[in-house]
């Protein structure tokens, strides 16, 4: 009977195997990355992000309510398992490879199944295109290293000498026909220094002032050249300074109620355990889902735009629409937003959204009024254009990342701190920031932006700019099977849906 194994493309744990045992099998997200269980998971090990049940010699992926599950770039609720199936699931995106193993091969990768997963986790898991390089250029050698037969690691060192002493008698051969250049160029100056102190004395005055005149002009042109570099490279900094005061990292939650009696749905019990536990009666605490994402400040009467999933997540939500469908009626439970530099949090509320692209309208009370907001361009960008996309991707998660020592040590020695809490403790810090990240548009039309900045889930809702400060679009999905591009909502349509909610606000 062939064995089930799961085998880490990403992560802490990356080129680890699990054997999955038993007949029940929980992948847990701690604070120490993915964790396994066999049958049900105690709620203090983390959040369960995939649940797996034996069927028949392989395994099939359960529903869990909230999880975020993926198979082969397609989001899922539950899926029967096929060989080699690449799961990504959890916040981190943490890639996992499903197999299904002989047992006279011991766990051992076969030199296909090795390069394939370098592959996969260059294209999938890889935060940039420098880890990217670094993952198709040293993930093989690890692989064929550590994860294949014994035999074939031997034959594959054989190999890797070949080549390290190929790639040495090329970079000396290099270096060889460099120094040789070098020595022609010195020759040739020589040549020119000799020709240009012969011909000197045969120049007219005319002849002078015409050279020096021509010089200048080159002179003028390079330093010309000088300065729009640097006009250039400076434009990102003042861009993302002044945009990122009108950036906003929002918190939002919600829950279902039956409309007829009004009763919240709630869990069981204080433990807050599974889809099972949820009723309409009793003392355990209301269902609430939580979630973050990026907002931005736009034109003059203080509105905020987002992508509707923002605004209105639970029509994206598979679970969410489960309920929906059972007649439960979907609620905001909580709504609120930070801004850098202002330590209170404010109450958000949806103004519009669109109908047909994901896109929201939200107003931040009196806070956003006193802000300078960002402007839309007026017309599309065009491929090839340099772009700087801001938000919170990742959430507070993020944040921790980058606050410095100190306060995340003061957070951790306070033991457990709540989701909100967590967030009103950064905006006291000043550690609420938008990210920013660079890349090139790669392709335009009227319904979607095409660019290749990095972000992932959370930065959904920021603004996407020009080296002008001019947003062309706002930042909705990302695109992993496509190598890491990432899709927009043109700022035409945003343009369209600003008008109406101003209209609609007044």
């Amino acid at each position: 009977m062939p064995i089930a194994m799961l085998v880490h493309l990403s992560g802490p744990r990356r080129g680890a195997t699990w054997r999955l045992a038993g007949d029940r099998v929980r992948i847990v997200e701690g604070a120490h990355g993915l964790l396994q269980y066999a049958g049900e998971v105690p709620p203090a090990e983390g959040t369960v992000v995939l649940a797996l049940r034996r069927q028949g010699s392989g395994f099939h992926i359960e529903p869990v309510p909230g999880a975020r599950v993926w198979v082969n770039g397609e989001r899922v609720h539950e899926r029967a398992l096929a060989q080699g199936d690449l799961i990504e699931a959890g916040d981190t995106g943490i890639l996992l490879r499903y197999r299904l193993v002989a047992p006279e091969r011991r766990g051992y990768k076969t030199v296909r199944e090795a390069v394939g997963d370098c592959v996969d986790c260059a294209r999938f898991g890889a935060r940039g295109p420098v880890e990217r390089l670094g993952l198709l250029l040293l993930g093989p050698v690890y692989e064929l290293a550590t994860q294949v037969a014994p035999t074939i690691r031997a034959a594959a060192l054989l190999l890797v000498i070949a080549l390290v002493a190929s790639v040495g008698a090329l970079w000396q051969r290099n270096l060889d026909l460099q120094a040789e250049l070098d020595r022609q160029l010195e020759r040739i100056e020589g040549l020119s220094r000799l020709l240009e102190s012969s011909e000197r004395a045969a120049f007219s005055r005319q002849d002078v002032e015409s050279v020096r005149s021509e010089l200048d002009f080159r002179i003028d042109e390079a330093l010309a050249r000088v300065e729009a570099l640097e006009a250039r490279s400076g434009a990102r900094s003042r861009v993302i300074a002044k945009a990122s005061r009108a950036v906003i990292f929002l918190q939002g939650s919600y829950g279902f109620v039956e409309p007829t009696s009004g009763r919240a749905l709630r869990h069981l019990d204080d433990t807050g355990a599974g889809a099972q536990g949820l009723t309409l009666r009793g003392d355990g605490p209301p269902l609430e889902l939580r979630y973050t994402g990026s907002g931005f400040v736009v034109g003059n009467e203080g509105l905020v735009l987002t992508n509707r999933h923002v605004a209105t997540p639970w029509e994206f939500d598979e679970n969410a629409r489960h309920l929906i469908d059972r007649g439960f009626t979907p609620t905001m439970v909580r709504f609120v937003g930070y801004l850098p530099e202002i330590e209170e949090s404010f109450e958000v509320r949806t103004v519009l959204t669109h109908t047909g692209a994901d896109l929201a309208i939200l107003r931040c009370g009196d806070v956003t009024e006193q802000l300078e907001g960002l402007s839309l361009a007026e017309a599309p960008p065009e491929i090839g254009q340099e772009v700087i996309v801001l938000g919170y991707p990742t959430g507070m998660r993020a944040l921790l990342a980058r606050a410095d020592r100190p306060f995340v040590d003061s957070i951790m020695s306070a033991g457990t701190i709540g989701f909100w809490d967590l967030a009103a403790a950064m905006a006291r810090h000043g550690s609420i920031r938008p990210l920013a990240t660079v890349g090139v548009i790669g392709q335009v039309t009227a319904g979607s932006i095409v660019y290749d900045a990095e972000t992932t889930h959370g930065g959904s809702g920021g603004p996407v700019l020009t080296l002008e400060g001019k947003v062309v679009a706002v930042n909705a999905a990302i695109l992993p099977e496509f190598g890491g591009s990432n899709l927009g909502v043109p700022a035409t349509l945003a343009a369209a849906l600003l008008q109406e909610a101003t209209r609609l606000d007044r």
